[in-house]
């Protein structure tokens, strides 16, 4: 049997797992509901979101070659499917430039700016922008929607959310909350703008106070690991508000790695409510397996397919659903030696955040 036809076999299986999966959820779905464990069943969607992620980089490498040419691009508005091509195999084979500032300073860019200035804003390069402070405040935000009669459950109130990226709006946005605080709380401020300035001016001194501890040597080492992984586009995502949404995306992690999206490129969906402490941490666990796929490609699909195998089978002995079942399948994945997410967050990951640990302080 010739290597296509095992990969068509391949597909069809792991497909029919997908499936008996599928339905399993379709069945505990009423019970759960009945008896009062809805959060167990959100935990057994994640979960499977999660394996369908698994699967589809699994399948990345026997179809990319063949899909390319068939596939239909709307992302970019190039009439000729042959510059599509190219500016695709552009973007796949070099990411990542490098340009002289007048100084003489040497600046990376990548050819999506939303990602330079997220590596940008993790590596302490730059003043702390009103979008990136937005990013950091959204999560606070979110949770002070209900006392201003919103919801993240209604699609105006969540684009309304997502829309604030500027000081004004943020003071706007924290000067309606105020009027929502108890009076011995109100009679500390001569007027909402003040309380709105002092929260805004909080969050943007706590993250400067982060980044001016920063060895500057550590712009160019986040760039060089994130490079060397491949550097995938990232897609700003949230945890909170897209798993309310359902978005498939960002069903099962906050973050996760992918090894294609619509155009087949790489891509991390890094979820936005982080700061720079943490968010450092989370995007180098991602890079991860950016770095295990770029390194070694069919290593990497031979590691998902041990996962999903693990997964398939959990979820074939299961006859009803808790959520310390959700757990332990959860952790297996990440604790037994072989399998993907062993193999970026056990092996790989130690290692880059040990080049990176002693440039988070001067």
């Amino acid at each position: 049997m010739n290597s296509e036809n095992k990969e068509l076999l391949f597909e069809r299986a792991e497909t029919e797992k997908i499936s008996r999966i599928s339905k399993k959820i379709a069945g505990l779905e009423l019970s759960l509901e009945v008896s009062g464990q809805r959060e167990a069943f959100e935990a057994l969607k994640r979960t499977f979101a999660n394996q369908v992620r698994l699967l589809g980089a699994a399948f990345l490498l026997s179809t990319t070659a063949s899909s390319d040419s068939h596939k239909e691009h709307t992302t970019f508005d190039i009439a000729s499917q042959q510059e599509v091509k190219n500016t695709l195999q552009e973007r796949r084979t070099q990411p990542v430039t490098k340009e002289i500032s007048e100084d003489g300073t040497v600046l990376y860019k990548h050819w999506d700016t939303n990602t330079t200035e997220i590596i940008d804003y993790f590596s302490g390069h730059g003043e702390v922008t009103d979008k990136m402070l937005s990013m950091c405040l959204r999560r606070d935000m979110s949770y002070r929607l209900e006392d201003l009669g919103m919801s993240l459950d209604e699609k105006k109130d969540r684009e309304y959310l997502y829309s604030i990226d500027t000081h004004e709006e943020l003071v706007k946005f924290y000067s309606a909350y105020f009027q929502t605080l108890p009076e011995k709380v109100r009679k500390n401020y001569s007027s909402a703008q003040e309380y709105a300035e002092s929260m805004v001016t909080l969050m943007r001194d706590r993250e400067n106070r982060v980044r001016q501890n920063f060895d500057p040597r550590l712009y160019k080492t986040l760039w060089t690991i994130f490079s060397e992984a491949g550097a995938p586009r990232i897609e700003l995502v949230d945890k909170d508000a897209e798993l309310i949404v359902g978005r498939q995306n960002s069903i099962g992690d906050s973050s996760y790695y992918s090894s294609f999206d619509e155009d087949g490129l790489p891509v991390i969906y890094l979820d936005a409510a982080y700061c720079t402490q943490k968010g450092i941490d989370v995007l180098l666990q991602e890079i991860s397996h950016a770095k295990g796929f770029h390194s070694n490609p069919k290593a990497f699909k031979e590691r998902l397919r041990r996962e999903i195998d693990i997964e398939d089978r959990k979820y074939e002995e299961l006859d009803s659903w808790y959520m310390d079942e959700a757990q332990l399948i959860d952790d297996e994945s990440y604790d037994t030696k072989g399998t993907e997410e062993y193999h970026a967050h056990k092996v790989i990951f130690p290692k880059l955040f040990e080049q990176v640990e002693p440039l988070l302080k001067k």
